[in-house]
């Protein structure tokens, strides 16, 4: 399923492992996101309804796939502007502040 311009959700992995197995795709191009979330039923909307979480919709593939992917929460955040542009350089350890 495609996300936005060169962002796609879902796949095939056993043909990926194929395909880079033989040089035909670029390792780069490829991000995985691994771990487990769950939710009640309606539990995530009331919680997104309900200011619980910060959603970013203006992914793209230059920010999804930067060089450097500790850097891609505070890209999002930075995207956003106004006070979370603030939260993106919050340390990733409030103690640390």
């Amino acid at each position: 399923k495609k996300l936005t311009n060169g962002v796609y959700w879902g796949g095939d992995f056993e043909e990926l492992k194929s395909l880079i197995k033989i040089g035909k795709v670029n390792i780069a191009d490829y991000k995985f996101f691994v771990g487990y979330s769950g939710w009640d039923a309606k539990q995530l909307v009331d919680e997104i309804t309900g200011g619980s979480w910060i959603v970013v919709n203006k992914i793209n593939s230059t920010n999804l796939f930067s060089s450097n992917p500790d850097l891609l929460w505070k890209q999002a955040l930075t995207s956003l502007g106004g006070r979370f542009r603030v939260y993106s350089n919050y340390p990733s350890d409030p103690r640390m502040n």
